[in-house]
């Protein structure tokens, strides 16, 4: 029987270089900071896409902070890939985004935006009016701080243009106070119909300084 060799295929189709196999994706928490690395060749941020990039980094617009305990989902993402492409709005609310890359790429609508939620509650507390807990108008809290926005790229490509711009880092606005309390009724005095004035000494402040002259009625005259 005649000796037979079997060759097989072994030569795939080449992984396509946005596939997650290319992909890093770390986090960590250093003093209660917590910190994202995403490292690639060709790394898609875009709604609804496979690598779930964008939506797992992207905060709903429909959120916000309490003011009294405001906190921070993410401080801090590090891009770091051959090419980057961006597709749709990604909001990361205070996040400093720093981003290494060869080529940056926007899509019609691709920007990324580290400007802070809203508040949850418009205005401080107002004053309590009841004599049993007496309390001032409360404080309105600070605005918020904006993330700071890195960018290392060789070359950007947009695609359309952006009336809002590619990226936005704007500081939050404060939160209003509450009200006050309402004044105290303040108290009554008596009232002239008439009045008349009498000088009956000299002027004691010298000729040269102003002093008021008085007419035969006895009323004085400016």
């Amino acid at each position: 029987m005649a000796d037979r060799l079997w060759f097989f295929d072994t030569h795939p189709p080449p992984v396509a270089e946005t596939s997650g196999l290319y992909i890093t994706n770390h986090s960590e928490t250093v003093a209660g900071k917590v910190r994202r690395t995403i490292v690639g060749m060709h790394v898609i941020l875009a709604p609804g896409h496979a690598n779930g990039l964008f939506d797992g980094l992207c905060v709903r617009p429909d959120t916000g902070v309490d003011p009294k305990q405001p906190t921070v989902g993410l401080h801090a993402l590090l891009l770091v890939c051959d090419r980057l492409q961006i597709d749709g709005e990604l909001w990361l609310p205070e996040c400093d985004v720093t981003i290494h890359a060869r080529r940056v790429e926007f899509g019609p609508n691709g920007r990324i935006k580290t400007t802070p939620q809203r508040w949850t509650r418009p205005a401080g507390a107002d004053a309590e009016h009841t004599s049993t807990d007496p309390r001032r108008g409360e404080d309105g809290a600070h605005g918020r701080k904006a993330g700071d926005i890195t960018v290392w790229a060789g070359e950007s490509v947009e695609t359309g243009s952006l009336a809002q711009g590619r990226f936005e880092a704007i500081g939050g606005a404060g939160q209003d106070p509450g009200q006050g309390k309402d004044g105290v009724a303040g108290r009554s005095v008596a009232t002239f119909t008439e009045h008349s004035v009498f000088w009956e000494a000299d002027w004691p402040f010298g000729d040269n300084t102003w002093h008021p002259t008085f007419n035969a009625g006895g009323s004085s005259a400016c």
